[in-house]
């Protein structure tokens, strides 16, 4: 794995890439008045930040960016990004903002879903999850920074996976990423999540970013590892996880850089 504190190995620039980067961020921070839900700091700044360095720095064909977002748009968006993938491509999708558990189901709670469940105004994981297990890739990561949700997609653990790091091994980055990868990674489990601690970003936004801005190739799992360090003095516990249904084939999802 290349994180951090290690040294960078050329020759993983000429990776053979195959397909395209696509990435839909989703950031809702001003709710409205009336769905009375506390606004947020960090989703809008989160997914702006993401953007740009993705878009400055990395191989992202197109970047759609969705910010203060009611259920229609958030549909409609991840529609557009269907409609663009093929089977050969490597898609992010990220989602900051409120997320809610009732009984044994999860939601993400768009910028006018009411406090008062209504199942036409929220967005079911299982609707999320239905969604992405159809969607064209080759590598998709969906990440998730939002209370209660990160544990609503069952699957098995990276760390149950046997995953292999990769660092200065240009063959074997090249296995994952030639094999088909399925990923969640989440802020936390079923729990509440902190919104900033820096004023502007979440603690999991910070961190992916400071992953992304000091390597030129990183890994999906090395990103959790960075990300479960910065959480290390906390209660809330970042997961990586392969969902059931989805297709994990043993890759990795890794981000190149121009």
């Amino acid at each position: 794995m290349l994180t951090q504190n290690e040294p960078f190995d050329d020759n993983l620039l000429d990776l053979e890439i195959t397909g395209k980067y696509y990435a839909l961020l989703i950031g809702n921070s001003n709710y409205e008045p009336y769905a009375q839900w506390a606004s947020l700091n960090s989703p809008k700044n989160d997914v702006l930040a993401i953007s740009k360095v993705l878009k400055n720095k990395f191989k992202f064909e197109k970047v759609i960016t969705v910010v203060d977002a009611n259920k229609q748009k958030i549909i409609d968006s991840l529609n557009a990004l269907a409609d663009i993938t093929t089977d050969t491509d490597y898609v992010l999708i990220y989602y900051s903002g409120h997320g809610e558990r009732i009984s044994n189901s999860t939601y993400w709670i768009p910028i006018d879903g009411p406090k008062k469940w209504r199942y036409d105004s929220w967005i079911s994981i299982s609707e999320i999850s239905n969604f992405i297990e159809n969607i064209n890739a080759h590598d998709l990561v969906l990440m998730v920074d939002s209370c209660y949700t990160g544990s609503a997609f069952k699957g098995t653990n990276v760390d149950d996976l046997k995953t292999k790091s990769y660092n200065h091994f240009k063959q074997l980055a090249q296995k994952l990423l030639d094999r088909r990868s399925r990923y969640v990674l989440s802020s936390g489990g079923n729990e509440p999540v902190d919104d900033t601690f820096d004023g502007k970003h979440s603690i999991f936004a910070k961190s992916f970013l400071n992953s992304l801005e000091t390597a030129a190739v990183i890994n999906m799992e090395s990103i959790y590892r960075i990300i479960d360090r910065a959480h290390g003095e906390m209660d809330q516990r970042p997961y990586l996880y392969s969902p059931e249904r989805w297709g994990h084939g043993g890759g990795d999802f890794i981000f190149v850089s121009k």
